[in-house]
């Protein structure tokens, strides 16, 4: 009898509706998506859908009020990176990674640079 290996997720991440090509990619990371209905507005899923947990947009200054608000983390993808999305979910996991995000007291925005290879933290906490 084959027995088949069964992983929890490493955590969850909210995705922006225009950045749903990364959602197989990142679950391949082992990652759990929460997925957006389409027409959400980016408030609903602020306080709804990414509540204590990691939002990925590539937009993260539209988000900055949400993430105080709503106690979020949010990590800024360029949309260059989007080209390709398994080495952009790529990306994101490292950033995850690299920076403990999992553990890391929220709010705040994680922006990584057009090239994927550097990323930078500011923490939002008591703003």
């Amino acid at each position: 009898m084959l027995r088949r290996k069964v992983g929890m997720a490493r955590g969850k991440v909210a995705v922006d509706e225009n950045l749903l090509v990364l959602v197989p990619h990142l679950r391949a990371q082992n990652i759990k998506v929460i997925v957006p209905l389409p027409g959400m507005s980016d408030e609903y899923i602020a306080a709804n859908l990414a509540s204590d947990e990691i939002f990925v947009t590539n937009n993260p200054d539209h988000f900055r009020h949400g993430a105080i608000v709503h106690t979020i983390g949010v990590i800024g993808l360029p949309q260059s990176l989007l080209a390709d999305p398994a080495t952009a979910a790529i990306i994101i996991s490292n950033t995850i990674m690299k920076f403990g995000l999992w553990r890391k007291l929220k709010p705040y925005i994680v922006k990584i640079d057009a090239t994927g290879k550097r990323a930078r933290f500011t923490s939002l906490r008591g703003l």
